[in-house]
């Protein structure tokens, strides 16, 4: 079943005002919805995470490696602090 149809699923439910005669039926339909297709984002986290640990051979604190967690995950952060002139980044 194609998200699409999905969301126009819902679509139908709240616009013919069937939510509360299929309850079960519009909680499966936001549960499919908001799950991801796969698990790649939560693989590449993790992998990321697994690179960050075994370099940093557990030596720094929990905060420092969150961060760096987070700059390696989430590539637009890096992209905005990047561009950001060096006086702005205390």
């Amino acid at each position: 079943m194609h998200k699409d149809t999905v969301v126009k699923l819902h679509q139908y439910l709240t616009e013919e005002e069937l939510v509360s005669v299929f309850p079960e039926l519009h909680k499966l339909v936001l549960l499919i919805i908001t799950i991801p297709a796969s698990s790649s984002s939560a693989e590449r986290s993790f992998s990321a995470m697994k690179r960050i640990k075994s370099y940093l051979q557990n030596t720094q604190c929990q905060e420092r490696l969150s961060s760096l967690a987070l700059l390696s995950i989430d590539k637009s952060l890096r992209t905005t602090l990047r561009q950001r002139p060096p006086s702005t980044m205390t």
